[in-house]
């Protein structure tokens, strides 16, 4: 009796965790839905509740960031990001990946190709990133850096032979 009258508070503050993690996991599936269907204001409402109490906040503020691209809001979407990248050492590249497609889909192309020169340095050789190089080179016209380029993306294949001829 005793036993199970200290152990009490114990498993309650387990139980209301547990809950907590559930109701943010939750929030995400319905968030993550909400963006599917083209509501990205209910989305990004939905991703940022809970977030502080979630197993996996990254996945909240990437899909945020993308909700605020949808709404205009690149601001917000920055933002969203930095607060992506604080919460994992590990996701860098992947972070700065979302950020660098974001920024070329809205036609943010010296802001992209500011990223993806950073991601190269960090991650040098990257297939991915040499492809996304490539294209903000074209749509910057920087045709000596595309040259510069080339050779590697090659090696990495990094884009078709077709997108190299070309």
């Amino acid at each position: 009796l005793l036993r199970n009258l200290f152990g009490l508070p114990g498993r309650v503050g387990y139980w209301r965790q547990q809950r907590r993690e559930r109701k943010a996991r939750t929030h995400l599936i319905n968030g993550l839905l909400r963006l599917a269907e083209g509501r990205d204001s209910e989305a990004e409402k939905l991703l940022l509740k809970d977030v502080d109490r979630s197993e996996a906040p990254l996945l909240h503020y990437l899909a945020a960031a993308i909700a605020a691209q949808h709404q205009g809001s690149y601001e917000q979407r920055d933002n969203y990001l930095a607060r992506a990248d604080k919460t994992s050492s590990k996701a860098g590249l992947a972070v700065g990946l979302i950020q660098a497609q974001l920024q070329s889909e809205s036609q943010q192309w010296e802001q992209a190709l500011a990223t993806l020169n950073y991601l190269n340095e960090t991650f040098p050789n990257h297939p991915r990133v040499q492809a996304m190089l490539l294209r903000a080179c074209e749509a910057l016209d920087e045709w000596n850096r595309i040259d510069l380029l080339l050779p590697a993306a090659r090696r990495q294949q990094a884009v078709s032979n077709s997108e190299l001829r070309r």
